[in-house]
């Protein structure tokens, strides 16, 4: 299993509002104020469709992409 870190303003499940996976924010890497979103899940539950959620890979380019209201609070 690997870590994720990635931009708040990145196109990705990991800083997606429909994607449920454990994360957060982090507010300084190495010592500098930072706009980064961490998980160590490879896959977390999209719920894009409230009646079918699945399990899906942190994966770029979706079509749905909507911003973590957690992240957006820290940008």
């Amino acid at each position: 299993m690997g870590m994720l870190l990635k931009r708040i303003d990145e196109k990705v499940c990991v800083t997606c509002h429909s994607w449920q996976g454990e994360r957060k924010t982090v507010e300084k890497l190495y010592g500098v104020p930072s706009t980064m979103v961490f998980t160590v899940l490879n896959a977390g539950l999209c719920n894009r469709d409230p009646t079918t959620p699945i399990v899906r890979p942190v994966r770029k380019n979706c079509a749905h992409w909507s911003q973590w209201e957690s992240a957006a609070v820290t940008a």
